[in-house]
This record gives C-alpha cells, structure tokens and sequence, in this order.
C-alpha cells in the first residue's frame, strides 16, 4: 500500500482544477458572445481549449482525493493546455484589429452568401465600406476580445502559477510528513478522548437515575405509614395495647409519663 498523499499537494490540484475549470467554463462562453453560434477558428479554438480544460479540471479533483496515479501524465497535458490557452490570448494582444476584420469577414461572407447563394461572397474581404450595423458590430467584438483578454490573462497567469507549486510539491512534498501525520493522529485521539468522556458522563448520569430514584407520592406515603407501624409496636409493647377507639387512645397517651 501507498502512502498518503500530502495536504500540499492536495490543495495545489484542487486549486489548480478550479481555476482550470473556471477558464474552461469562461472560455466557452466567450467563444458564444464572439460569434454564435460558434464556426470561425478563434471561437471554436476557445471551446476545444475550454472543453479541454473542464475534463482535466475533473481528472485533477480525482487526483486529489484519491491519489497520485498518473498525476505526472496529468501535469503534462495540464502544461500543454496552458501554454495553448496563453497563446491564444498573446495573439488578441499582438494581432486584435486583423482578428476582427477576419470574424467580420467571416460573417459578412456569410450573410451574403445566404442571401445571393453565390460561393464566391465565402472570399469576400471587407473592401466595401461598412454599412451601419456592421459598424456597430465590429465595435462590439473590439470590446469583447479587449476585455476578455485581460481577464482571461489574469486566470492563466494564476493558473501557471498554481501548476508551477503544484510540480514542485509533486517533486519535493509528494507523501504526509512525519509532523502531519502526528497532528492527525493528535487530533484523531483528541476527537476519540472527548467523545468517550461524553460517553462517560451519560453513562453515570444513567446510573445515577436508575439507582436514585425521585420521591414520588405513593413512595412518601408508603413510607410514613410504616414508620407509624413501627413506633405503635413499640408503644404497645411499652405501654399496653393500643386501639383506633379515641376514648382508650386518650387513656392510653395519659397513662405516658409527661403527657397532660
């Protein structure tokens, strides 16, 4: 049997995963607001890229919670899948104005050839002026890719960064240290002492009930009048017999010395 995984190591894959997915959810999503539905290259490049990310988000969080098997493999595709995701976004920064005029394009041939049915609108280039809507059009797809580049930018850098420390406590921290295992196994014993002496109390507070029970009426009752029956005994035995008649009982107490 293996031994544990770190925590290190644990929290790194998580982290990792969900950034991953967090990309991979965005990155299709961005493709949409692009261009919908999605069939130039920058669109579906992002959902190939995005999908990609979201199945090696899940292998990631298998990973960390059961185990190393096959995490050198996964680190590999993970580095791939970053450096795709980065190369994406460097070109929106070096190339923005040719990737709009190259989605307008697409969709302009497009439209024209649904309307015309003429293949060679397919090679259109935007030589015409640009009508009104298409104006607005480009405009929007300007701020859409400047945004998300940004954005996108952001999460990547993190995501490196979450995949450098999580080589590296592959490499140095792959197994529970000594003083982990200590605190667990501390805390393991702890959580055991409180819940026997839990367990304790109830036990003796049960006890306690069951061998001390409350005075109930009946039991008060029960107990005075055996008293009474003892004491009569006596006072018969002492004094002569004693009777529920008043007149002999007033006979009987004056015949006690001290009694008037």
């Amino acid at each position: 049997m293996g031994q544990e995984t770190s925590k290190g190591l644990k929290w790194s894959l998580r982290i990792l995963s969900s950034i991953s997915a967090v990309i991979g959810i965005g990155f299709i999503i961005w493709s949409t607001i692009i261009q919908s539905p999605p069939k130039s290259a920058l669109p579906v490049g992002l959902i190939v890229l995005g999908a990609l990310a979201l199945v090696l988000a899940l292998v990631g969080l298998f990973h960390s919670m059961c185990g190393r098997c096959c995490l050198s493999i996964f680190l590999f595709f993970m580095c791939l899948l970053t450096v795709g995701e980065l190369a994406i976004i460097i070109s929106l920064f070096a190339n923005l104005d040719g990737t709009v005029e190259s989605l307008l394009s697409y969709q302009i041939s497009q439209e024209e050839a649904a309307k015309e049915d003429n293949k060679k609108n397919k090679d259109r280039r935007l030589l015409a002026p640009l009508t009104a809507d298409q104006v607005a059009e480009q405009e929007s797809l300007t701020s859409n890719l400047e945004i998300g580049r940004y954005v996108f930018l952001v999460f990547i850098i993190l995501q490196f960064i979450a995949l450098l420390v999580t080589i590296v406590m592959r490499v140095k921290f792959p197994h529970v240290t000594e003083s982990e295992d200590f605190e667990e196994q501390r805390g393991a014993r702890s959580a055991m002492a409180q819940i026997q002496m839990e367990s304790l109390k109830n036990s003796v507070s049960r006890n306690k009930q069951a061998t001390s029970p409350a005075p109930s009426e009946g039991n008060f009752y029960a107990a005075s009048n055996k008293m009474y029956k003892s004491v009569t005994k006596r006072m018969s035995q002492k004094y002569g017999e004693f009777t529920q008649d008043p007149a002999f009982q007033k006979k009987w107490w004056q015949g006690i010395p001290g009694f008037k």
